[in-house]
């Protein structure tokens, strides 16, 4: 206890220089010899009510540390955690491991050729990034999540992002209008907070972050697309042939994922002919409609465009015009 002083200098140096918080909690390991005098005492004078050792100790350093620096306590969900494990000779070892922090962003991409996730080591696209990866900063860098990171990473300090995206795009798709909506959570951070609005464009992409928020929701996020796929067909398709596509207006269509039964809703569908054998569809739907094999007929989706123009079809690009979450 004598040594509270120097231990509260220390955490000022290691933590308040470096870590930016608003609240915090602190913890404390102390030697089992402690522990074993303490029973001792409190067992030789009858002492039942007293606050431990431990305690104290945390109770004061607490205190003073927000004295010092003119932060708060949180006892539910601090900024920053701290633990201080003394040795035996009452030297201080001093950690602190930051709250994550989640940003809910959108990103336009206005250039084909990059893909949604980076790929792990194994060659699959991922939202997880192992720490080897997470120190790869680039500019050579072919996917919107290599993007983001490579600007939010050095600017919190943070490691070990993880994405949750609202759907997904080929890598030759673009996406328009206000963008497509993801959360972000980066663990450690150093720096919580993103001056103004925080906003950043590379290689055709526009990322935007829109707000820190407390958590990612936990249900699957409803949300409604609109796209325009270019279709090719085997044969000849005219513009009555077209017409009948109508019939998925306020539809639903069912595919399975091997793993359960899923249905979307689509809420409207429009086609335009651009020659014989190719034509757009303008497509309205719930999130997470598998856009290729509802045009191109694979046998666990139903009904689909093939099947409906009774020609078999293939989507051979798309784009995503809006992304509305519900």
């Amino acid at each position: 206890m004598s040594r509270l002083d120097l231990i509260l200098e220390k955490m000022v140096h290691l933590i308040a220089s470096r870590f930016e918080f608003q609240s915090f909690l602190l913890g404390a390991t102390i030697p089992t010899q402690i522990y074993e005098r303490e029973d001792e005492i409190r067992a030789k004078f009858k002492v039942h009510t007293r606050e431990s050792i431990k305690k104290e100790l945390v109770k004061e350093l607490s205190k003073s540390f927000s004295k010092v620096t003119n932060k708060t306590i949180n006892y539910v969900s601090p900024d920053i955690r701290i633990n201080i494990a003394i040795d035996a000779e009452g030297n201080p070892d001093i950690n602190a491991n930051a709250s994550p922090i989640i940003f809910l962003g959108t990103y336009v991409k206005r250039q084909r050729g990059f893909r949604q996730k980076e790929l792990s080591a194994y060659g699959k696209a991922s939202g997880n990034r192992c720490s080897e990866r997470d120190k790869l900063v680039t500019s050579n860098v072919d996917s919107v999540e290599a993007l983001i990171i490579s600007k939010l990473l050095p600017i919190t300090g943070g490691e070990n992002p993880k994405f949750s995206w609202i759907g997904g795009e080929d890598r030759n798709s673009l996406v328009l209008g206000k963008g497509r909506p993801f959360f972000l959570r980066i663990s450690n951070p150093k720096v919580r907070s993103l001056k103004g609005n925080f906003k950043f464009e590379k290689a055709g992409i526009t990322t935007r972050i829109i707000k820190r928020v407390k958590e990612i929701p936990r249900s699957p996020i409803q949300f409604i697309t609109t796209t325009k796929i270019i279709v090719e067909s085997e044969n000849d398709v005219s513009k009555r042939s077209l017409n009948k596509l109508s019939v998925f207006n306020n539809s639903v269509v069912q595919f399975d994922t091997r793993s359960k039964m899923l249905a979307r809703k689509i809420y409207s569908i429009d086609a335009k002919q651009i020659s014989n054998k190719k034509f757009n569809l303008f497509l309205v739907a719930e999130g997470g409609l598998p856009i290729k094999q509802f045009v191109g007929g694979q046998k666990y989706i139903h009904p689909n465009v093939s099947e409906i123009l009774g020609i078999h079809c293939e989507c051979i690009l798309f784009d995503v015009l809006e992304v509305r979450i519900e």
